[in-house]
């Protein structure tokens, strides 16, 4: 007589009690516990299998409408506490496991795992129609045996599945395996995707996906830039840690862009390039320009108590490529608080320091209603001739032991232009991001704790490392300079009398 089934359900819920009461592995010896653990999952797989077997006749026969008038899937999601998509997937794989009996009896005897068990049914669900019933056996044995005796995970038989029909029919594989590439070359390009979103705590979160071409291609220019820029933190004596893979390969995508804005055939935005929109309260602009000359000795006739120079002022608010933000909440630049952007995200004022130093600003300031009082023109931005010049000079980044190459580096003000300070070859030098972001002056790091760089008197550029780098803080230059500074300096001796 067959047990009933509501009391082997009864008792297995008893046995699973039990071993959670007791440990589910509670063994002295760690050989012990993983042999626990191993059974554990060894029913699992027994379980799987029942599970398939259950909603198969369940919804064979229409139990759920019969019962309470809905769905399969309505019920296993109220019931199963799970997502509607989820069910649907249960429900597919639970018939699509009924069609080959032999995987079936291996889930049952935990010979095979749920997902191998998945991966085999979907292999064998996607071979041609017209193989005989023993190719089809033959397929089936033969995905079953690697993954129990060979232990193939459900990645590895996927990619075996993609050579089935070689082993079992080898006369049609190459119509098979021309006809499956092109369909899946167009559920590629049909699915192709790209999202993004502000995940709220200072991240852009990205998700896609590309046809297999296209996304090697990207793979392998993202890699190539993550690899040169981590040898470049590597050598970086500031760097506090080495970064990850994912933090690199992240790193690359970011210098990519960057390399791509920087060229000439970048494409903009309604046709115009990105630029910040910068808002002040006029009440506070003369104490942040008077701040900025304490700070860097910007001469004091320069500040007009009636008409201030707007384009002079540091970011009080901001707004990326053309949006006002003076509806956002106000915060300092000059402080340790964060700015916001178009979307009403946030950044370091380090960061806003950092990004404004190479890119167009259009400064506006704002009465105490919000009204434009006076709207300055574009000037921070390192022109065309300036730019040329400056690749001249500093081909590339002047972190000493930086190979990084002008259109990879950012053009920095030695004195913030915020500040007073011009933007002029003699005011300027090429940072990549990386080191831009070191250098940056914060203002209430104590002396002596930041890289300073400045144009020596053979007009060339050099550092002042921190100093904790060299107490001594003796300048530093970079190797490409080597050369050219000891020409000019024999050029100069040459010239005394």
């Amino acid at each position: 007589m067959k047990p009933d089934p509501r009391e082997v359900v009864k008792r297995a819920q008893q046995v699973l009690a039990d071993a959670l009461a007791g440990g589910a592995v509670s063994a002295d010896e760690p050989t012990e516990r993983l042999a626990q653990l191993e059974g554990w999952l060894a029913l699992q797989a027994r379980l799987e299998a029942v599970i398939a077997a259950g909603v198969r006749a369940v919804d064979e026969a229409g139990d759920t409408m019969l019962a309470h008038g809905v769905s399969t899937r309505t019920w296993l999601a109220q019931t199963g506490r799970m997502t509607a998509g989820q069910a649907a997937g249960l429900i597919k794989d639970a018939h699509r496991l009924g069609r080959f009996a032999g995987v079936a009896e291996a889930l049952a005897e935990a010979r095979v795992g749920p997902a191998q068990a998945g991966a085999i049914t979907d292999t064998l669900d996607r071979l041609p129609a017209g193989l005989s019933p023993a190719e089809l056996v033959a397929g089936e044995a033969t995905m079953i045996d690697h993954a129990a005796t060979q232990r193939f995970d459900p990645a590895m038989l996927r990619r075996l599945g993609n050579h089935l029909v070689e082993i079992i029919a080898p006369d049609v594989a190459d119509a098979h395996d021309s006809a499956a590439l092109e369909r899946a070359e167009r559920r590629a390009q049909q699915a192709r995707s790209l999202t993004f979103a502000d995940d709220g705590h200072g991240s852009i979160r990205f998700r896609g996906r590309l046809p297999q071409l296209d996304g090697e291609a990207l793979v392998a220019v993202v890699d190539a830039y993550a690899t040169r820029d981590a040898s470049v933190a590597a050598r970086d004596p500031l760097a506090a840690e080495l970064s990850s893979p994912e933090q690199r390969r992240a790193d690359g995508l970011a210098a990519m862009v960057q390399h791509i804005q920087g060229c000439a055939t970048a494409p903009g935005a309604g046709g115009d390039r990105p630029r910040l929109v910068v808002t002040i309260a006029h009440d506070e602009l003369l104490a942040q320009v008077r701040h900025e000359v304490d700070a860097h000795g910007v001469d004091a006739h320069r500040v007009d108590a009636h008409r201030v120079d707007a384009h002079r002022v540091d970011a009080h608010r901001v707004d990326a490529h053309g949006v006002d933000a003076h509806g956002v909440d106000d915060h300092r630049i000059g402080g340790t608080r964060a700015e916001s952007l178009r979307t009403g995200a946030r950044i370091s004022a380090a960061a806003l320091r950092r990004l404004a130093c190479d890119c167009d600003l259009l400064p506006v300031v704002l009465g105490g209603a919000g009204q434009p009082l006076d709207v300055g023109r574009e000037h921070r931005l390192v022109t065309g001739p300036v730019r040329a010049a400056l690749t001249v000079r500093d081909r590339g980044c002047v972190m000493p032991g930086c190979d990084r190459p002008p259109e990879r580096c950012e053009a920095h003000h030695i004195v913030p232009w915020q500040a007073g300070g011009p933007t002029s070859l003699a005011n300027l030098v090429l940072l990549c991001r990386h080191h831009h972001g070191l250098i940056e002056p914060r203002p209430q790091a104590p002396p002596g704790e930041q890289w300073v760089v400045r144009i020596g008197t053979d007009g060339l550029p050099e550092l002042l490392p921190p100093t904790r780098v060299d107490a001594a803080r003796r300048p530093l230059r970079h190797p490409r300079f080597r050369p050219r500074a000891l020409g000019r300096r024999r050029a100069s001796e040459s010239d005394d009398p």
